[in-house]
């Protein structure tokens, strides 16, 4: 069974909708005192996106949503893996992969022999992982951490349902580049359109592209791979809801550590014509954003829902 046929019966009771569904991301990396140095940027959460389904009435759809893992901290750790956000039901088991954690920066110094925190791998479920984790500046033999794999950039179209495009996306995090023994830079996290970039020196390392979706009636732009940043800059937290990672954090002398930023939590969405009618029962955290002619639940925590 394929997984866009999980939503449809064959039947007449049911109807077309749109779903949503994104991981929460993972944190990035945070940088111990040291010299030139950043860590890596967290993956984005997958993001699984339908562009029409057939939802069946009458049954219960349980929504979990996925929270973003937590940065590291100002000791140099790795930022935390996101959680799987998912979609279930009696017939239906769809479960997206959190973010992999950013690459953390332990050493003392940039140019110590010691080994640096490999970044994390994206939460493995069901098959389905989230975008992976930036690497560190510094790892093992004094050399640059490799970025943590995410699962291929997938688009395809359900061969039963023609037209009804479904996305499955999860980028690779970028490498840590050694510039010189003096300096380093961590690799940004990969995101649901693109893997995160090498570390670059001087500047910061964007994380992989995350993907626009108009589904709430507004452009809004998911699942974004954590940048690494440079310089004295903690890592800046990704948004609530958008499942993207956390940035990671830069050090450009021996003050105190930087803290990777927050990675954010996951979100589902429905949205179908507003000729069907409104769900028999709603429950949990969520909103109805308003898009014209449409009916539009947005998940910002666990629920349930039945149509």
């Amino acid at each position: 069974m394929s997984v866009l046929s999980q939503f449809y019966s064959g039947s007449s009771n049911s109807f077309p909708c749109e779903v949503l569904l994104v991981a929460g991301g993972g944190g990035g990396g945070g940088v111990a005192a040291t010299t030139y140095a950043s860590a890596g940027g967290g993956g984005a959460g997958q993001l699984i996106y339908y562009s029409g389904v057939s939802i069946e009435k009458n049954i219960t759809y349980t929504i979990t949503i996925g929270s973003g893992g937590a940065g590291g901290n100002i000791s140099g750790t790795s930022g935390s893996n996101g959680s799987n956000s998912s979609i279930t039901s009696s017939s239906t088991s769809i479960v997206a992969g959190g973010g992999g954690g950013g690459g953390g920066v332990s050493l003392s110094g940039a140019n110590s022999s010691s080994s640096g925190t490999l970044s994390s791998s994206g939460t493995l479920s069901n098959g389905r992982r989230g975008s992976g984790g930036g690497g560190s500046a510094s790892g093992p033999d004094n050399k640059a951490s490799f970025g943590s794999s995410g699962a291929s950039n997938i688009l395809t179209a359900d061969p039963a349902k023609l037209g009804l495009v479904y996305y499955d996306g999860s980028g690779s995090g970028g490498n840590g580049n050694r510039l010189s023994p003096g300096a380093a830079a961590g690799g940004g996290g990969g995101g649901s359109a693109g893997d995160g970039e090498t570390g670059s020196f001087g500047a910061e390392t964007s994380g992989g592209l995350g993907t626009t979706l108009d589904i709430t009636g507004a452009s809004v732009v998911y699942a974004e791979g954590g940048i690494s940043r440079r310089f004295n800059a903690t890592g800046s937290s990704a948004s609530a809801n958008s499942g993207s990672g956390g940035g990671g954090s830069g050090n450009a002398d021996n003050s105190t550590g930087k803290k990777g930023g927050d990675g954010g939590s996951g979100v589902c969405i429905f949205a179908y014509p507003n000729i069907y009618p409104a769900p028999k029962s709603i429950t949990g955290t969520y909103t109805e954003p308003s898009r014209s002619g449409y009916r539009v639940y947005q998940f910002t925590g666990s629920g349930t829902i039945t149509f």
